[in-house]
């Protein structure tokens, strides 16, 4: 094997018509290498001036170069795609698609439904412009981000709606109390300090419907729709206040 700390190496290199060759084919064939790993191991068997007397082992590194570079552009479009397809691009939030696929995993534990409506966002929207109204949008999104811990989930469900999925792990009789305070936690956040959007100052608010999936086999769609239907009752019920659904 070439060794490229060994002293005598370009007297003792095989002066073979083939080698280069043989040994370019030998590396760029092998399946378990990726293309930084050939040019390293190139780079580690044929030292610069050494590599020189070899112009097939020079095409090959080139050759492994360009695949290298071609394919990482390969996988930052398939991340692009994937950004695309599971996050909202306003806000960067998870989208509803992401939320259909949630609904289908089974947790190991019980999870929080967090149903988020903004406050009279029809009014920003028709006093201010829609582009002040999706600086708010952003902005929430970015409070509600704010307000999540690791492996919690925050989504942007539609419109000005936005959902959150709360892992829980405490005692199965503080599971009611935790609700509350989680909730009241997100409302407040958003709530506290105004928004700033161009030249002005929103004081923004939402609604919040709470419901649990007491377990990870729950429907969570069905969990979704208690959470729903306590947001409507939230919003009917004063605005900027929070409601929690007990099934």
């Amino acid at each position: 094997m070439v060794n490229d700390e060994d002293p005598g190496l370009p007297e003792v290199l095989p002066e073979m018509a083939n080698h280069e060759a043989l040994v370019a084919l030998a590396v760029i064939s092998d399946p378990a290498l990726r293309y930084v790993e050939k040019m390293e191991m190139i780079d580690r068997l044929f030292p610069p001036a050494l590599l020189a007397r070899y112009p097939m082992l020079v095409t090959t590194r080139d050759t492994l170069v360009l695949g290298a570079h071609m394919l990482g552009q390969a996988q930052e479009q398939q991340a692009a795609l994937s950004q695309m397809a599971f996050h909202d691009p306003l806000t960067g939030l998870l989208n509803r698609r992401s939320a259909d696929l949630e609904c289908g995993r089974k947790t190991q534990g019980p999870r929080i439904v967090l149903y988020a409506d903004i406050d009279h966002f029809k009014n920003i929207n028709d006093t201010y412009g829609h582009e002040v109204g999706d600086l708010v949008l952003k902005e929430v999104a970015r409070r509600l981000s704010v307000a999540m811990r690791p492996g919690d989930l925050a989504f942007r469900h539609g419109g000005e709606e936005f959902l959150a999925l709360v892992l829980y792990t405490g005692t199965a009789y503080e599971i009611d109390h935790f609700v509350e305070l989680v909730a009241e936690r997100l409302r407040v956040i958003v709530n506290k300090t105004p928004i700033k959007a161009q030249s002005h100052n929103l004081t923004v608010s939402i609604s919040v419907g709470a419901a649990v999936a007491k377990s990870g086999d729950d429907d969570l769609n069905a969990v979704i729709a208690l959470a729903d239907a306590a947001l409507f009752r939230a919003k009917e019920g004063g605005r900027n206040r929070v409601e929690i659904a007990y099934s």
